[in-house]
């Protein structure tokens, strides 16, 4: 089974979209969708927290039969622990619930106020889904309390095993999902940290395996094992089971495969062995992304390994795609369609139409080049790598403060400040030639794309979403360039009033385009980010 998650944390899409985005869906072979709701859902126990574009329960239902009408299986992912900004945040009514006072980032597990609020939020949601057979609980990525660095305050929590305290967190929603008849899923990183605890899960409990840099089943070097994170990319050793934390080696005979290689589904492995449901999880827009366009070439090959892995270990394969990355849902496009991939035999079952899926032996490259990049036009493999030039994201500039901007509006952050920090930086020059080499990219792929639109190639609504974006990676990599430059050689004032210019005109451009998907709320906090802060920036270098 394929699942799609649609993540709606900062972004809100109008509900045709949503409709629309499910019909498309299902046409490429996608099965189910797995709607993250943050706060797009007036809850009706506790409504404070929804944001200004959130939908009644009334609405969401209807989008919920809608795509329950297409053919699909549609339950929710709600946050229950970390990622709770958006409660934390609202304006300091449920400060009381935070682990950390002053915090946003998680609730505390040891709170019965905790608990109660959780559990009010699933029986909404049970409701609003039209009793879903499944409910996503979140619980991933609490590293504060997981790898002991500071994040437990409580004065409850902080004498207690973090393990113990957290899994019994999870353990009590997962018992009250399944009293009110609905089957608990939780992302596996936190079970796999701490292995000793899995046993005391119902065996309804469905985990999910993910970790979106995989693209080989085995590998030479050390990937991701949750709880040993600091092993991540040293080459596999024959020493390397004494490196691992006493906790973890009961997942040694899963973790090393194939001789002495690292096996880089071993957590699913594992949680099948013991009893549990596994799903696999890929990403088409994730970490390492830049804040316009997503990488198809990292996205594609993850998906592709990803969707061989769960046809292997027959079990679920979910897709990710998320969307504090910033980049818009139609320029994933690509690398969705790479759920059709598959080394074994052909599947007649497949809804996909092509005859290049679903074939023993089918060469990636082809692949790729012939079904992936069919939205953009069946641009060349030699063309993709331009599309990765752009895409891929340049430490101090795209990955971490973009997505931190999400978090803050409007987004203040002394930027110009951070470019200072590249200037000054050892690395400076191989940060110039990464963004000479996106601008580069970016100015030779563009003819090609705006050609296969006027052409009619391909998707239009993918290829628009991708030139805007790319348009934007090239502004803003000459932004930066100047700022670097004006501290060296001074504000070139001329430079800088081209420059306001462009960001008027894209923003308008933007406007215009994305008006057409997401809502006037969402839609300022995207102007903001991308372009609004950056006009603030322009706009004080001319006055100095």
């Amino acid at each position: 089974m394929h699942l799609y998650h649609l993540d709606l944390k900062f972004t809100m899409y109008k509900k045709e979209y949503i409709k629309n985005w499910f019909r498309k869906l299902k046409e490429i072979g996608f099965d189910g969708v797995v709607i993250e709701i943050d706060n797009k859902l007036i809850f009706p126990s506790h409504p404070d927290f929804a944001a200004k574009d959130a939908l009644t329960a009334d609405e969401w239902n209807e989008i919920v039969k809608f795509g329950k009408k297409q053919g699909l299986i549609v339950y929710p992912l709600l946050q229950t622990l970390g990622h709770m900004e958006h409660v934390l945040k609202s304006d300091g009514k449920y400060d009381y619930l935070a682990e950390n006072p002053g915090k946003t980032y998680m609730f505390c597990p040891s709170k019965k106020s905790t608990v109660n609020f959780i559990k009010d939020l699933i029986k909404d949601l049970i409701d609003v889904f039209d009793k879903p057979e499944i409910i996503h609980l979140g619980g991933d990525e609490v590293y504060g309390h997981m790898e002991g660095k500071g994040i437990k305050k409580c004065p409850i929590c902080i004498h207690k095993d973090s393990g113990e305290l957290l899994n019994n967190y999870l353990l009590n929603l997962a018992e009250f999902c399944i009293e009110q008849g609905v089957r608990p899923e939780f992302w596996a990183d936190e079970i796999l940290t701490f292995p000793e605890h899995i046993d005391k899960f119902p065996k309804s409990t469905r985990f999910v395996d993910w970790y979106y840099r995989r693209t080989e089943r085995y590998s030479n070097f050390v990937g991701l094992m949750w709880g040993a994170r600091n092993l991540l990319n040293e080459p596999m050793t024959e020493d390397f089971a004494e490196k691992v934390p006493e906790r973890l080696k009961c997942l040694l005979p899963f973790v090393v495969k194939e001789g002495n290689k690292f096996n880089n589904f071993y957590g699913a492995e594992y949680i099948i062995s013991k009893g549990f449901e596994a799903v696999v999880a890929s990403g088409v827009r994730f970490s390492g992304d830049c804040y316009a366009v997503p990488r198809i070439d990292a996205g594609s090959k993850n998906v592709m390994i990803s969707e061989a892995v769960s046809r292997e270990l027959n079990c679920n394969h979910l897709v990710t795609s998320w969307a504090v990355r910033l980049s818009h849902p139609e320029t994933t496009w690509p690398s969705l369609k790479a759920i059709n991939y598959s080394t074994g035999e052909k599947d007649e079952s497949s809804s996909c139409k092509e005859d290049i899926c679903n074939v023993k032996d089918t060469d990636e490259r082809k692949f790729i080049e012939e079904y992936i990049t069919a939205p953009l036009g069946n641009i060349t493999y030699e063309q993709l790598s331009l599309l990765n030039d752009v895409s891929k994201g340049i430490l101090g500039i795209d990955i971490t403060i973009e997505q931190n901007a999400r978090f803050e509006r409007p987004y203040y952050d002394d930027y110009s400040k951070r470019v200072y920090d590249i200037w000054a930086g050892d690395n400076k020059n191989e940060i110039i030639e990464m963004l000479k080499k996106r601008i580069d990219s970016g100015n030779q792929i563009l003819p090609v794309l705006q050609r296969n639109l006027n052409d009619g190639k391909g998707e239009r609504d993918c290829i628009r979403h991708w030139i805007n974006g790319i348009e934007l990676c090239i502004l803003r990599s000459e932004q930066v360039l100047a700022i670097v430059d004006a501290y060296t050689n001074g504000v070139n004032k001329e430079k800088v009033k081209e420059l306001l210019e462009r960001n008027e005109k894209l923003m308008k451009d933007f406007e215009e385009l994305w008006s057409e998907t997401v809502t006037e709320h969402s839609l300022e906090r995207e102007k903001e980010v991308k372009f609004k802060r950056d006009i603030r920036i322009l706009e004080n270098l001319l006055s100095e």
